[in-house]
């Protein structure tokens, strides 16, 4: 009885080692231009930096620009940099090369540059994030802030979306009245296409409105080109040039004795902005945004929006964030200040 089973479980033991050595013989593989080596499974490929799965390493990230080559048995979604895009195995080939889709009629051998995504992350992405701050005692204050933002980023276009609303009051300890110290909402739209891997054109839209400025409306849809300088994952950087519209209502009425005051301004201007964020490590990152609307009916007439800040997270999507936003209009409305300057520090969620 004891030999039947020792001769029936060795058909079972072959089997097993030959899965094991058909699973490592299937087993993707990165190669080196100083010739170290890799092995695991492809995760994925964006912004110049391959993800490998490794079964000792576990997840390995390394620059594109590192590798002499690499090779999949398991179909990828591949996309070049002309645009093209194939579902297929990819062999390594000499002199920095790889094969697409190798064995078949539509083969081809390109250099690793040549391929700027596998399997990217076509679906939506973003952050949702809050902010509250309550003082009782010899201050009196209630301030919170909301804010959420989405993007889509596509091989060759890229949709981004966002609004935001502060709310803060303060309490007279005199006469026990709460004054509104801050009023004001957004929401954003913009939508990029890409020519190349850095040249694109845009639109974009946004609508605002600050009760404490009395701003009753302000409306500024655009268009334009931009330049998307590096797109990694440690490292995003672009800049926009372009013309916007902008459309001002406001709120107060116009003196008697102010004549340059109306109660809505309108005029066509251009538009400068850039776009950095820098991430150390995988926790911190900062970043700084700056937008620039010089009227073409008014050199001195101009608005500018910036913000910068840092944020770091406390787990994979919970993370803290300070912001310094600033809005600075040169011809705001009646009785309004031209800066606007507000510190925001907001805990949020990435998905």
């Amino acid at each position: 009885m004891h030999r039947a089973r020792r001769i029936t479980a060795l058909p079972v033991l072959f089997c097993l080692m030959s899965t094991a050595l058909a699973s490592s013989a299937r087993a993707d593989a990165v190669f080196f231009k100083n010739g170290d080596r890799l092995t695991g499974q492809i995760v994925r490929l964006e912004g110049g930096r391959l993800t490998l799965k490794s079964a000792v390493a576990g997840n390995v990230t390394v620059n594109l620009s590192d590798l002499e080559s690499f090779k999949s048995d398991q179909p990828l979604d591949v996309r070049l940099q002309d645009g093209s895009a194939v579902r297929a195995t990819v062999s390594d080939a000499p002199g920095g090369e790889v094969t697409v889709a190798p064995g078949t009629p539509g083969a081809r051998t390109v250099p690793v540059a040549g391929v700027k995504a596998i399997n990217p992350k076509d679906g939506w992405s973003g952050s949702a994030q809050a902010g509250l701050l309550v003082t009782r005692g010899n201050s009196n204050t209630d301030n919170a802030n909301v804010e959420i933002n989405v993007e889509k980023r596509r091989l060759n276009d890229r949709f981004t979306a966002g609004a935001s609303y502060l709310f803060g009051r303060q309490r007279d300890p005199s006469t026990g009245a709460w004054a509104t110290t801050a009023d004001n909402w957004n929401a954003r739209a913009k939508y990029d296409y890409f020519f190349s891997p850095h040249l694109y054109a845009y639109g974009n839209v946004k609508v605002e409105k600050d009760n404490i400025a009395n701003l009753d409306l302000r409306l500024t849809p655009g268009v334009g080109v931009g330049y998307q300088i590096v797109e990694r994952p440690d490292l995003k950087a672009s800049a926009e040039a372009g013309l916007t519209y902008v459309y001002e209502k406001f709120s107060a009425p116009i003196s008697a004795s102010d004549t340059e005051f109306r109660e809505h301004n309108e005029y066509l201007s251009g538009r400068l902005a850039y776009k950095i964020e820098k991430k150390f490590g995988e926790r911190v990152t900062l970043f700084q945004n700056t937008e620039f609307l010089p009227s073409f009916r008014d050199l001195n007439d101009y608005l500018i929006n910036a913000d910068g800040g840092m944020r770091v997270g406390i787990t994979d999507r919970l993370f803290v964030e300070y912001k310094l936003t600033l809005t600075y209009d040169a011809v705001p409305a009646p009785g309004a200040s031209n800066t606007d300057l507000r510190h925001v520090l907001s805990v949020g969620w990435q998905f």
